[in-house]
């Protein structure tokens, strides 16, 4: 068969479900997908790591974030230098200081940070499977940042004691 048999649709007719007018008809390669924990680059006060797009309020020691499950949810902790704890879920704007850690706990956080730095624990972690949680943790010891990730049915033994001591600082919301 020839085009002559077959000729193109005129573009103002619609084809099948689809309304005529203005198409996508290319593929936009290297746009950024929006992810639920994910944020965006880092604002000049912040430290961040580029290549996953979290960002590292200032002053903070620590930051953790929890996301996915059958429900979907995300939560996210970020222990500062001086005890503080703040707390954000996939509800709420903005981050609440909900605790003050004693300093036998925060000195217990750095002893996990500083074992898990020696432990060279490789930085990422294989992809996430469907209905499982996904952990993203950004870590300050001396003056470099760490990263790491890890996903249900994936966690690198070294993480483990620091992955349960952030999820312990989430709070039960009720």
């Amino acid at each position: 068969m020839s085009d002559e048999q077959n000729p193109k649709p005129p573009s103002d007719i619609p084809l099948g479900q689809l309304g005529a007018g203005p198409r996508d008809s290319q593929l936009q390669v290297g746009k950024p997908v929006p992810s639920s924990h994910r944020k965006k680059p880092a604002a000049p006060d912040e430290g961040g790591d580029e290549s996953t797009g979290l960002t590292f309020p200032r002053g903070a020691l620590a930051a953790f974030w929890k996301s996915g499950g059958l429900i979907f949810r995300s939560h996210e902790v970020v222990v500062y230098h001086d005890g503080r704890v703040a707390y954000r879920s996939n509800q709420a704007r903005r981050r609440r200081v909900v605790q003050q850690l004693e300093p036998t706990a925060l000195e217990t956080l750095r002893q996990q940070i500083a074992a898990l730095v020696a432990a060279e624990v490789p930085p990422l972690a294989p992809s996430q499977s469907p209905d499982t949680y996904a952990y993203d943790l950004l870590l300050r010891h001396g003056r470099r940042l760490h990263v790491f990730a890890a996903a249900d049915g994936s966690i690198p033994e070294a993480l483990r004691p620091l992955l349960a001591t952030m999820q312990a600082l989430i709070p039960v919301e009720g």
